[in-house]
């Protein structure tokens, strides 16, 4: 990574992390599924409730700034130190010891009460290993309020393109084809079929973000 790359990272961190990651010796930094935050800012979720490239991120970030690195980007004023804000996305993808397929993407503030859940179940039962069968069970959260995806989950007999699904979830399903019209009238019965018709192709591109930001802007509500 050469300077000017390194400079921005560590600019877009600089702006969301104003919590050292250390405990009461602060020579001592520490990340990973097994830790917390300090009790000091109350009750917290482990680290492993995170996206662990932003934890990482936020890591990195403390340790240069310890080490006087990214000193120039910081305010002047002093800060208070808080829990760092985590936006991205937290994904989970394995293969089950019956050869399942599991694979879930959500927001890093997903909440299941604050969403309406639509589900696909092709083949039944996909607790049953039936040979041969094609299984596979999808379910869809939409945010009541802002109508965005926030998750996606699967698990089935074949393996998906999780990389095209997870880029689905922070999106508008309004973007999805009137999925959620469709879905109710019975016309979606397998979402992993849905999201592989040649509508959806744009919303895996990986320009698609920056088109919708400048349409969003361009025509503002």
């Amino acid at each position: 990574m050469d300077d000017s790359s390194l400079n921005q990272v560590l600019e877009q961190q600089t702006n969301t992390c104003k919590c050292t990651i250390h405990n009461v010796n602060h020579n001592s930094y520490a990340a990973g599924p097994l830790t917390k935050f300090s009790r000091r800012f109350g009750v917290s979720n482990s680290m492993e409730s995170f996206n662990s490239t932003e934890i990482g991120f936020k890591l990195a970030h403390s340790v240069l700034k310890a080490l006087g690195i990214v000193t120039k980007y910081n305010n002047t004023n002093e800060e208070k130190e808080s829990i760092p804000v985590f936006t991205m996305n937290l994904k989970a993808q394995f293969r089950m010891p019956n050869g399942h397929y599991y694979f879930q993407c959500k927001t890093a503030h997903f909440d299941t009460n604050k969403c309406i859940q639509l589900v696909t179940d092709v083949g039944g039962d996909v607790d049953k290993i039936i040979p041969n069968m094609l299984q596979r069970y999808t379910s869809v959260y939409v945010n009541k309020e802002t109508g965005q995806i926030e998750s996606i989950m699967y698990l089935g007999t074949t393996p998906i393109a999780n990389n095209n699904l997870s880029s689905l979830v922070g999106v508008p399903a309004s973007y999805c084809n009137n999925m959620i019209g469709r879905y109710q009238e019975g016309l979606v019965k397998d979402f992993i079929e849905f999201f592989s018709e040649n509508w959806a192709m744009c919303l895996f591109c990986d320009q698609f973000d920056a088109v919708r930001i400048q349409i969003t802007f361009a025509n503002p509500i």
